[in-house]
């Protein structure tokens, strides 16, 4: 990959073209679902072609060095959207985004309890003013970008509708080849979400952080803005970085248990110059033993943040909980990452 420089200080990169990169090294804008179903209905979407791509240039450690550069360029460029998305630099924005992120299962059926309450609590935090954030995929992720997403133009009967159509087809099954029936429920789990967003059409703003490391999910039809990542590890903490107004953790499994973790850290060194909510949600979950809640909280405990956990069952006492506890600044510190506009909003 040739590197040039043309004037003192200034490096140009120049990328070579490959006829079978189906990505843009520099992307302009963070991604749309529509943007990443291209070609869904003649055979393979772009998501789809991207995941196969990067699985054979070698996955997490590429090949190839110029195909490893240009998957660090592209990741770099969905950095800086994401923190103009933060910013609020697109038109009609507002001033500052309050981000809360909403983590949980990824196998979370569509039928169960737990994938309503969440879409519940998207809903809810959207309209009270907040901007959802998930990891961009299915299960408890898609619910609540499906709540934040019904938010702006339809009711809270109008979600409901939307989650007993996506329940015809309740989860997405792991890949079996050559098992035609696989194949088709697979299919039939992204159609029916298509179906929802083509009934809905007028979705609220709200943001999936996703990875082309998990080749095998479904493109998420429900967060308005998706901010793809090859490198799951920049990915994974960047989502937690932005995450200014607290997390939600439904139940989930071990990315769930290990999102729970990394946010304490950033809690208890105060890592971003600020202490957010940490919402523990489903207490008959949480409080099994070996009980998560129970050791972050003695972290919290010790690191004088315990009054930002909370242990709740309901959409309504997790919003009402993050309400009741804004972000605290650290003193004489300059807080970062999710809060560009950190003093206007104190």
């Amino acid at each position: 990959m040739p590197i040039e420089s043309t004037k003192p200080g200034e490096i140009v990169v120049r990328i070579p073209p490959r006829p079978d990169r189906p990505y843009d090294p520099r992307p302009r804008a963070l991604y749309t679902p529509d943007q990443l179903m291209e070609g869904w209905e003649t055979g393979q979407s772009l998501d789809q072609r991207t995941a196969e791509y990067y699985t054979r240039e070698g996955s997490q450690v590429p090949k190839n060095q110029d195909e490893a550069l240009c998957q660090r360029i592209h990741d770099d460029f969905i950095d800086r959207l994401v923190l103009k998305f933060v910013e609020g630099e697109e038109p009609k924005a507002p001033q500052h985004r309050k981000i809360v992120g909403i983590m949980g299962g990824h196998a979370a059926d569509r039928n169960n309890p737990v994938y309503a309450e969440v879409a519940k609590l998207g809903f809810g935090l959207t309209q009270a003013g907040y901007c959802v954030l998930t990891g961009g995929g299915p299960g408890v992720m898609e619910g609540a970008n499906l709540g934040a997403y019904m938010s702006a133009s339809y009711s809270r009967d109008e979600l409901k509708d939307a989650v007993v159509m996506l329940g015809k087809a309740p989860s997405f099954p792991p890949l079996k080849s050559n098992d035609k029936e696989n194949a088709k429920q697979r299919r039939q789990y992204v159609e029916v979400a298509c179906a929802v967003r083509k009934r809905y059409p007028n979705g609220a703003i709200n943001l999936g952080i996703p990875t082309w490391a998990y080749a095998d999910e479904p493109t998420g039809q429900f967060a308005t803005h998706i901010a793809k990542y090859f490198a799951n590890s920049i990915r994974e903490d960047g989502l937690l970085a932005i995450a200014s107004h607290g997390v939600v953790f439904a139940p989930g499994a071990a990315g769930t248990s290990q999102e729970i973790f990394q946010d304490a850290c950033h809690n208890s060194y105060w890592t971003f110059g600020y202490l957010a909510p940490m919402v523990f949600l489903g207490s008959d979950y949480y409080r099994r033993s070996p009980s998560l809640y129970d050791v972050a909280l003695a972290a919290a405990n010790r690191d004088g943040y315990s009054d930002y956990l909370a242990l709740l069952d309901t959409a309504e006492a997790a919003l009402a909980f993050i309400n009741a506890h804004p972000p605290t600044r650290k003193r004489n510190s300059e807080a970062t990452i999710g809060h560009t506009g950190f003093r206007r909003e104190l």
